[in-house]
């Protein structure tokens, strides 16, 4: 299988940023928040759920991301974190609060297409009924400006599969219906500021206890006595 370019690139910042260059993991942000939090918002229904979730979720792939064996494929694994946060909202919640929230959202932002409250208010009770797998799919596509092969990518599906998944939701809620209704959509701007914010202050949390255990180790350590030679090893 040929490494891609978008993976060789997320190998390339995974490696930066376990180097200690912090500035690469902002990169990974730029390049996966769109998505992840499109994925989050399939699971929950709920923007600001979808949001708090995918801020979340770069703080958790930013403190684990020693653990990630292939760093080309981080996009996957960090949707396997987002996958996890969402589910325990679920967990706290018990039932889903799906699609009203989304045509509020858009109602108090004032959405210049006078139809996405109506299309919000049709498409709540369309998508929910969706199996999992179309809804994904359908969110990515039509709220992050996903490609098919870039879906197929995060979601470890062949481009084909995910090509047919999407031909089902639209012959089931209709292609025009998913156009107007994520006609006016907006993610909240400051999102990614958000998630850097978060992920700058745990890793200078992580920074300082490493200086202080580091300076604690040093400070146990017994001093020779004056004109005493090293210690060689044997």
């Amino acid at each position: 299988m040929l490494f891609s370019p978008s993976r060789h690139r997320d190998a390339h910042l995974v490696r930066l940023t376990l180097s200690g260059d912090r500035d690469a993991f902002a990169g990974l942000v730029d390049r996966h928040i769109g998505p992840a939090a499109a994925f989050a918002l399939s699971r929950l229904g709920s923007r600001a759920d979808a949001e708090d979730v995918t801020q979340e979720s770069f703080v958790r792939a930013f403190e684990r991301l020693d653990t990630l064996r292939d760093p080309g494929k981080f996009g996957p694994w960090l949707f396997g974190i987002v996958r996890n946060c969402a589910g325990r909202i679920h967990a706290r919640r018990r039932t889903e609060v799906p699609w009203e929230e989304q045509a509020i959202d858009l109602q108090a932002a004032g959405a210049a297409d006078p139809s996405a409250e109506e299309s919000f208010t049709e498409i709540r009770r369309l998508v929910d009924s969706l199996p999992a797998a179309q809804r994904e799919i359908v969110i990515l596509y039509y709220f992050s400006d996903c490609t098919t092969r870039e879906i197929a990518a995060r979601l470890e599906m062949s481009p084909a599969a995910v090509r047919k998944q999407l031909e089902r939701a639209r012959k089931e809620l209709g292609q025009k219906l998913l156009e107007r209704a994520s006609n006016g959509f907006e993610w909240d701007p400051q999102l990614t500021k958000k998630t850097l914010t978060l992920v700058a202050a745990v890793s200078a949390g992580w920074m300082g206890a490493k200086a202080s255990a580091s300076a604690g180790a040093a400070a146990t350590e017994p001093t020779p006595p004056s004109g005493s030679p090293p210690a060689t090893a044997r």
